[in-house]
């Protein structure tokens, strides 16, 4: 609703009183009261303005979503309103399984969109499904992933009566692929990096990130938790040190990371240990003014 009251104004070559209105979805009208300075001229000014607030409440006020009427469009907009809250970090950011969130919606949308919640089927998500065997450029683990968050979402929905539980209950059915089957394609198992190739491009790197690199190889921890590591961090009572990040892949299911440095990581680390201990032992501008330098 506009934050002003309309003006009531006087038409010079009429002398009628009139005001401006704007109606939501329309265009700026007129609204005549009666002559100017006559005493009808604001029973109609209140009647008119009570109309203008009425026709902006209903506009502006959101409609009640049930089950009854609920639509998947419906489901996803409350679901990403409400995942946008819990998926957050110790830190208060947003986290990686929000945007992954995001992601998996667009083909339920895509394929869903309007369709009422209380008809949806297995043959519904089997149709969401198809589009990515369709499309040929996404693997069997990613397809299953997704689909797995698009029954998190329904099953959120259940649990808010946006779903009836007899449509839950029929997704219990719902299979995902197995490894060879639904035209879609399998990776290769990740696997640890050769050490010829780690080998052959560390001479080419500025010293930290070459630091940083045989740190990752030797440690098996991730490039996050690197970047995050800082001197008070470490804890380094015995002869192998111990680094237990505050945030990691597995923080918000409660789990504990630990990551232990032998005798070749420690022989890295000290070097790079600071007085400051809240200070990121590896920085991104510090390998920037390295590669300047060189």
């Amino acid at each position: 609703m506009p934050a002003k009251l309309p003006a009531i104004v006087r038409h010079k070559r009429t002398g009628r009183a009139f005001i401006w209105l704007q109606f939501p979805g329309g265009p700026r009208r007129q609204r005549y009261l009666g002559n100017y300075g006559s005493p009808e001229v604001q029973q109609r000014y209140r009647d008119e303005v009570d109309r203008w607030r009425a026709a902006w409440a209903a506009h502006e006020k959101p409609p009640i979503v049930s089950m009854a009427n609920a639509t998947v469009a419906d489901l996803v907009a409350k679901y990403l309103e409400a995942a946008e809250v819990e998926y957050r970090n110790a830190a208060g950011e947003v986290s990686r399984e929000f945007a992954n969130i995001v992601s998996a919606c667009r083909p339920l949308l895509a394929a869903l969109r309007d369709r009422p919640t209380a008809s949806l089927s297995c043959v519904d998500l089997e149709a969401v499904r198809s589009t990515f065997a369709s499309s040929g450029d996404r693997c069997r683990s990613y397809v299953n992933a997704t689909m797995r968050r698009c029954l998190r979402i329904l099953r959120w929905g259940a649990n808010r009566d946006l779903v009836p539980g007899s449509v839950w209950g029929a997704f219990s059915a719902f299979a995902h692929v197995r490894p060879g089957r639904g035209g879609l394609r399998d990776t290769k198992p990740v696997e640890a990096i050769p050490r010829p190739v780690v080998d052959a491009i560390l001479p080419h790197l500025p010293p930290l990130l070459a630091t940083a690199i045989e740190l990752l190889w030797w440690s098996g921890m991730r490039a996050g938790e690197l970047v995050g590591l800082r001197t008070r961090d470490v804890e380094r009572a015995g002869e192998v040190w111990l680094y237990r990040p505050a945030q990691h892949k597995g923080a918000w299911r409660g789990r504990e990371r630990s990551i232990y440095f032998g005798a070749r990581c420690i022989e890295l680390l000290r070097p790079r240990l600071k007085s400051d201990p809240a200070a990121c032992l590896f920085s991104a501008a510090e390998v920037m003014k390295q590669r300047k330098e060189a």
